[in-house]
């Protein structure tokens, strides 16, 4: 059935942007009347339309479905747009309406699913300001014509709310999620357990109803005990609620350390708190911890003095070893610079060598004072290094007392041998020349009787002159020999190759050697017959 002078069909409520007709089963109960049209109709009688209508404090406009032309609006409209009445109805109802066709197609729709009987739009007012509004929209019945209402709710404060609300929400699972921060929250009145994304993302949970039974169960058995202590103690003394323990992460079986903090608020008889995957933290923290007893274990282990110090040349710290090398404690060291212990170089030095100070490290030897003003010989291996955005000189010292001492010894040593060499060699040259001259004489002298220069020889007494003779001349080639090894010693003798007869070399040692038998009463045969290389 349709209504006389009406395009309304029955029971059919009208929502609109801009006097399209869109068929939602919605409509206002503020200004409906009963009848079974279900098409509201404003009092026919002007005091009633002013009560109804003008002197409405809620925003309210009549348009024309047919052109989308405003047809009255109320004194409450024209102040909250800011236009006069005839300047409100020379409008449309899009003239006001910021949504575009595609916007108010999908808001309708979004009404219709919600089954909402209003939509939300922008309205534009006279000075240019946009602000959110909430439309309830219907058919009415107004001097026989049919129109739409629209009465208008500012919802602007609310919607900025509503969207600053959003924003933070998103900062906030934004930050939980950078941050592997969740919070969860324990409802001991239903025993119910709601986390965020995160805080299901640490403990691989799916999206299921979660229960405190269910979530007690996730950590690893030996930490459940602790876990229950420290929820009670929260709840029943108040004390802080502040643990570290490790779970079996649901979706994937892998171990991981969770650091919970949490507090209790009796009014809703709930826990919140957070949760926080710190397994690469800890295994972090874990790493540098061994590292930082590693470097302990070299510096105090060390059996060479460690020092660094800064770029002031002040200890930034010393190893024990050191500090006994020097004759200091520990806590002494502390307070000290290089030069109140450095002998060798002035503190204007030592600050340029700190300034130049390079990766590619110095080696060098100098002399500290102990604190009881005794010297060591000290040899450092220093190279550059840093401490967050302190730049410091790590140094290495060595005790090279005792190999000093050692090396003076050497050295003086060497100078007694070649002092001794020395000796010797005046001692061999003056022997030479003193055993030589008779030995010249002995044999120059035999030389002659062999030559009968002074008479004729028997057999026998040339036999024994010939034997005097090679004897001197022996004892020449050994004085010869011993003034060579001094040349081998000093590197200056050159081997010599040459031939010889065995059999000649044979009678030699037999000449020298036979008296020495015969005062032994040693019988000396030697068979050399033949001529042998």
């Amino acid at each position: 059935m349709k209504k006389e002078n009406s395009r309304l069909d029955r029971n059919e409520n009208i929502l609109s942007y801009s006097g399209d007709y869109t068929s939602l089963s919605s409509h206002s109960h503020d200004l409906e009347t009963p009848d079974k049209e279900n098409t509201s109709v404003f009092p026919t009688s002007d005091d009633m339309y002013v009560s109804f209508f003008k002197d409405n404090n809620a925003v309210i406009l009549l348009v024309n479905p047919g052109n989308s032309h405003i047809v009255d609006a109320n004194t409450a409209a024209c102040n909250y747009y800011g236009w006069t009445m005839r300047e409100m109805t020379c409008k449309k109802i899009g003239d006001i309406c910021e949504l575009s066709d595609q916007e108010k197609k999908a808001e309708m729709q979004k009404a219709a699913d919600e089954k909402r009987k209003y939509f939300f739009a922008r309205h534009r007012l006279a000075n240019d300001e946009v602000r959110y509004v909430e439309v309830y929209s219907g058919p009415i019945m107004h001097d026989s014509q049919s129109l739409l209402y629209y009465i208008v709710h500012d919802i602007t404060e609310r919607k900025l709310a509503e969207e600053e609300l959003r924003r933070k929400e998103m900062q906030l699972r934004t930050a939980q999620k950078v941050g592997h921060i969740g919070s969860w929250e324990f409802d001991f009145n239903s025993g119910k357990v709601s986390a965020s994304e995160e805080a299901r993302r640490i403990y691989g949970l799916e999206d299921e109803e979660l229960t405190i039974r269910n979530i007690q169960e996730v950590p690893l058995p030996e930490y459940r005990l602790i876990m229950d202590r420290a929820l009670r103690d929260l709840v029943e003394n108040r004390l802080p609620y502040d643990i570290q323990f490790r779970i079996i992460r649901q979706n994937d079986g892998k171990i991981r350390t969770i650091h919970a903090v949490a507090e209790y608020y009796a009014e809703r008889n709930a826990v919140i708190g957070t949760i926080q995957d710190i397994t690469e933290k800890k295994q972090s923290e874990e790493i540098l911890a061994e590292e930082a007893i590693r470097r302990r274990i070299l510096m105090e282990q060390s059996r060479d003095g460690i020092v660094i110090i800064d770029q002031d040349g002040k200890v930034f710290e010393a190893n024990p070893r050191y500090a006994d090398m020097l004759g200091y404690s520990h806590e002494e060291m502390q307070t000290l610079h290089m030069w109140d212990w450095e002998s060798h170089y002035t503190r204007e030095h030592m600050l340029e060598m700190l300034r130049f100070a390079d990766n590619k490290g110095i080696l060098h030897e100098t002399r500290q004072r102990r604190k009881d003003g005794s010297l060591l010989d000290v040899e450092i291996s220093a190279n550059a290094a840093s401490f967050g955005d302190r730049k410091l000189s790590f140094c290495v010292c060595r005790d090279i007392t005792e190999r000093k001492q050692a090396e003076e010894e050497l050295l003086n040593a060497k100078m007694v041998a070649e002092t001794a060499n020395q000796i010797k060699g005046e001692f061999l040259a003056t022997m030479s020349h003193e055993l030589r001259t008779p030995l010249n004489s002995i044999i120059g002298f035999s030389d002659i009787l062999l030559d009968n220069t002074f008479g004729n020889l028997d057999e026998k007494q040339t036999t024994y002159v010939q034997h005097i003779a090679k004897g001197g001349k022996h004892l020449l080639d050994l004085i010869n020999d011993i003034l060579d090894l001094s040349k081998v010693e000093a590197g200056r003798m050159d081997l010599e190759y040459e031939q010889f007869h065995v059999s000649s070399a044979i009678d030699q040692i037999k000449t020298i050697i036979h008296p020495l038998a015969i005062k032994k009463n040693i019988f000396l045969d030697v068979n050399n017959r033949s001529a042998t290389w």
